[in-house]
């Protein structure tokens, strides 16, 4: 869209029309697709439903911005990040491009890490929704939702673990929200541990004081959701050595992901592991993951 909309003013501001035959690359082939089609349906007056799709301010502005200029645009997909097998020197043009489009984005996201919450309407956006402080530009329905039901359960967080409003904003609960939702099966556990409710000792004895209170593997007298993960018994450091390895496997099996964000990432586990009071040391990485690593 900045590209398209950048050909549309310059003409604008110039006066001078674009003939030339243009062809626009994009490597988002669901992107292109949504393209083609709304470019098929231009003159078809616009439903409803319509605007309910994902970004449809951003396809629908694309189409209209495409429209205005006097030029043929080709949107063409092409495969993204194909410098990471071979030399980008060797690359077709185009996929050279895209590559170093991508590296500018990389750079803009390092610098601009905080997301935008409220997002500028298009000249061809008549409304957005707005709610709790960010526009929603998809997934209305589960928006509405959350709006209704997360200002409730962060009140009742904080009046349960003592947090302060700095706490739950230090949280990333979209994270943590993917991390719930890709493992269904897990839901039940995960939401004991997340609440302190999970089966330890410290529950147990709550619920029936006959019961013990302290860790049955070391000499803790109060077995808390909080020992669990720092427990010095040599079963549960040896869990916890092999499920951070499962761990990096899965995400490397998974995803093509950054071994630096590897160790860090690996480093941080094993601090809280070993009740290091330091956060990781910014000055054993690289310059560019000292936001992250402080954030």
């Amino acid at each position: 869209l900045a590209a398209i909309q950048m050909m549309h003013r310059l003409s604008q501001f110039t006066n001078i029309p674009i003939l030339t035959t243009i062809q626009h690359y994009i490597d988002n082939l669901s992107v292109v697709r949504r393209i083609h089609k709304a470019m098929e349906t231009t003159n078809r007056p616009i439903n409803p439903t319509d605007t309910l799709a994902p970004e449809w301010d951003v396809i629908n502005q694309i189409q209209n911005s495409i429209t205005a200029l006097a030029t043929t645009i080709t949107v063409k997909w092409i495969s993204g990040h194909q410098d990471a097998a071979r030399p980008r020197h060797r690359l077709r043009l185009e996929a050279q491009l895209n590559c170093e489009a991508d590296d500018e984005g990389a750079d803009y996201q390092e610098i601009n890490q905080a997301p935008r919450e409220e997002i500028p309407n298009f000249p061809t956006t008549h409304a957005h929704l707005q709610l709790l402080g960010r526009t929603q530009t998809s997934q209305f329905k589960a928006a509405i939702r959350k709006a209704s039901t997360i200002p409730p359960l962060m009140k009742y967080l904080k009046r349960k673990f003592n947090w302060s409003t700095d706490t739950i904003r230090s949280i990333d609960w979209e994270v943590f929200q993917q991390i719930v939702t890709h493992w269904p099966e897990k839901h039940q556990v995960m939401v004991k541990h997340v609440h302190a409710i999970a089966p330890t000792g410290h529950i147990a004895h709550r619920n029936q004081p006959h019961l013990p209170q302290g860790c049955p593997s070391c000499s803790c007298t109060d077995e808390t959701n909080d020992h669990l993960i720092i427990c010095p018994a040599t079963t549960r450091a040896k869990w916890r050595a092999t499920t951070i390895t499962r761990l990096v496997d899965h995400m490397n099996q998974t995803w093509r992901t950054d071994p630096i964000l590897e160790t860090i990432l690996r480093d941080g586990l094993l601090r809280t592991h070993q009740q290091l009071t330091s956060i990781v040391p910014c000055e054993l990485y690289p310059a560019k993951y000292h936001r992250l690593i402080q954030g």
